[in-house]
């Protein structure tokens, strides 16, 4: 190759490596000496009913500064709880990435929400979970926040699931099919055929509008072995479902006794 062709190639991935080099500079948030106060930084739910659904409580964040302040990070300290600032919101393990400015002299509202059946339908008893939040202030650089609740389970339905066979299930659905078949397993695996739904074991609770709205409609749940379809099936009867089934041993008896496990390529 031409000595002069070298020579242009290398110039030009140096003035693509610095031209780089500059708009990251661009987008760098300076440093800024406005304290961001929060008036209430903790806050008691007290008692709740894991079954009772999803609750929410909010926090003011003030800029008492004359210099907009950036939130630049922002994490909780468990999957069950999750955050929310204008466009920003972030969990345990996610985050939009997306700067929130307060600006001086103003304010803006953090929105908490934790939901008490995230730990499945045993986990009961006191929890502290908190929320920080990484700015662009000397003198706040972290912000943190903090709830407080008692999780109970007082309203435990009278109905209970009953756990099924292969065969039995096999017998179901070969007849004409009267019922909702979800796999809770997470991550998918595969699943039997005509499942209808494929909802994790965990995540019942989010998922309301994939449930039948009549509450005596029968489902039938499975996943890999059975431990996440028995959580379902409790959490289920905790939310008010009179006839849910669960198919003892899961896909691996289903394999077993003889049965087809399909994959179809798809999330859960």
């Amino acid at each position: 190759m031409n000595k002069y062709v070298i020579w242009a190639l290398i110039l030009a991935g140096t003035l693509i490596i610095a031209s780089y080099g500059i708009s990251n500079n661009k987008t760098k948030i300076s440093k800024v000496s406005s304290l961001i106060s929060v008036s209430e930084p903790t806050y008691n739910f007290g008692d709740i009913d894991i079954f009772s659904g999803k609750v929410n409580t909010t926090y003011t964040l003030k800029n008492e500064g004359n210099e907009d302040v950036s939130i630049v990070s922002a994490v909780t300290s468990c999957v069950c709880t999750e955050g929310k600032i204008d466009d920003l919101e972030f969990g345990m393990h996610k985050s939009t990435g997306k700067v929130v400015v307060i600006p001086a002299g103003g304010e803006k509202v953090l929105t908490a929400t934790y939901d008490p059946l995230a730990h499945g339908p045993n986990g009961v008893g006191k929890v502290k979970r908190e929320l920080y939040l990484k700015t662009n202030s000397t003198v706040t650089p972290e912000i943190k926040v903090a709830f407080f609740a008692n999780v109970t389970k007082n309203n435990v339905p009278d109905a209970n699931y009953k756990n099924i066979s292969s065969q039995e299930l096999s017998d179901m659905l070969n007849k004409e099919k009267d019922f909702t078949l979800i796999n809770v397993h997470t991550p998918y695996i595969g699943e039997i055929a005509n499942t209808d739904e494929l909802i994790a074991f965990n995540d019942i609770q989010n998922n309301l509008d994939k449930l039948p709205t009549d509450k005596d409609a029968k489902i039938v749940v499975y996943c890999q072995s059975g431990g996440m379809s028995e959580s379902a099936a409790q959490i289920l009867i905790g939310l008010g479902y009179t006839d849910v089934d669960n198919l003892s041993g899961g896909m691996i008896n289903w394999k077993k006794n003889g049965y087809e496990i399909i994959i179809n390529n798809r999330d859960i």
